[in-house]
């Protein structure tokens, strides 16, 4: 019988871990501050962050996509698009086929989960659904267990109601669903999907690290980690692992976004001139930053753009077009 209890002891390395990451994670936002295509949902930065979440998601989930083809699903999700993909696989194959569909649904979930809540039995069903339609019959439907809603109804009200730091909160949260096992099947990455999706809301920078490489690849240490809170009927050994899991995403996305954005003055001062959504002849885009010497400015402004995929050509396939216009992502 699940009994809700999140009374547990916040030891020193607990505490020590919330204080590091915190700093830390301030210490990244004061960068992302100077890097606004590190800010951006739609940036190829934050794409490549995403593809990375998705491609371990998926491997968490038993199926494997390369990190070139996570980022096409969630390309075409983002623009309402069918993705071509599948009409490559082989249509015999029914596992090929639910890997695809894993894909689609994953990726359409990452273009929606911004505007989601997980705080009640519903948002769950509903999160359980995304993941799973059209690959599980019973998606968003809970195990026959006529007590589940009644737990996770007590589990969401305290979550609402809980004034424990909401980092804490959430990774709580995880484990109690973990605990619960509301579903037949998929209860791990709906666990581990809906604390992606609190932590955002929270913090947006969250949403971009990609814990779940380590889930995946420290799994037997979760394993025994799990197998020790149930003999000793807390999670504190949860909240550690999770804590130190995050911590090392976090320090992997820093890494990233500082060796691959090395953003000049010369482009920033482009970026902010140009606006949003539209596109400029080079002659225009020279007129913004003041520049009549058309090799300065394309050596110093626009390539250096493009190269970090910060501003991108409206006929890319014809780079000398007469009619090519440039835009910022």
């Amino acid at each position: 019988m699940y009994e809700m209890n999140v009374s547990f002891q916040i030891n020193d390395r607990v505490i020590s871990l919330l204080t590091d990451f915190a700093e830390y994670m301030a210490e990244i936002n004061a960068d992302r501050k100077t890097m606004p295509m590190a800010m951006k949902d739609g940036s190829s930065f934050s794409l490549e962050r995403r593809a990375e979440k998705m491609r371990y998601d998926l491997l968490l989930s038993g199926y494997a996509l390369s990190l070139e083809q996570a980022a096409s699903f969630l390309e075409k999700s983002a623009e309402g698009e069918e993705n071509s993909f599948e009409s490559q696989a082989d249509a015999a194959s029914v596992f090929r086929s639910r890997e695809i569909r894993a894909a689609r649904n994953m990726a359409e979930l990452f273009t929606k989960s911004r505007g989601m809540h997980m705080q009640l039995p519903e948002d769950i069903c509903l999160l359980h659904k995304m993941l799973f339609s059209g690959i599980s019959e019973d998606a968003g439907v809970f195990r026959p267990d006529r007590n589940i809603p009644s737990f996770l109804r007590t589990l969401s009200d305290w979550y609402r109601k809980s004034s424990m730091q909401p980092l804490l909160r959430s990774i709580v949260f995880s484990y109690e669903l973990l605990r619960i096992q509301p579903f037949s099947s998929g209860n791990e990455i709906t666990a581990w999907s809906c604390l992606n999706i609190q932590l955002g809301k929270w913090r947006d920078i969250l949403s971009d690290l990609s814990y779940e490489t380590f889930l995946y690849r420290r799994k037997s240490e979760y394993l025994r980690v799990m197998e020790e809170c149930s003999r000793s009927g807390s999670c504190e050994a949860y909240i550690e692992f999770m804590l130190r899991i995050l911590y090392c995403a976090l320090q992997v996305y820093d890494e990233e976004l500082h060796s691959g954005l090395d953003i000049t003055q010369s482009m920033q001062m482009l970026l902010d001139a140009m606006e949003d959504g539209r596109s400029y002849t080079t002659h225009e885009m020279m007129a913004l930053v003041n520049l009549r010497h058309r090799p300065t400015f394309r050596d110093n402004y626009l390539l250096p753009c493009m190269e970090g995929g910060l501003i991108v050509m409206t006929v890319p396939d014809k780079p000398n077009s007469r009619n090519q216009r440039y835009r910022k992502l």
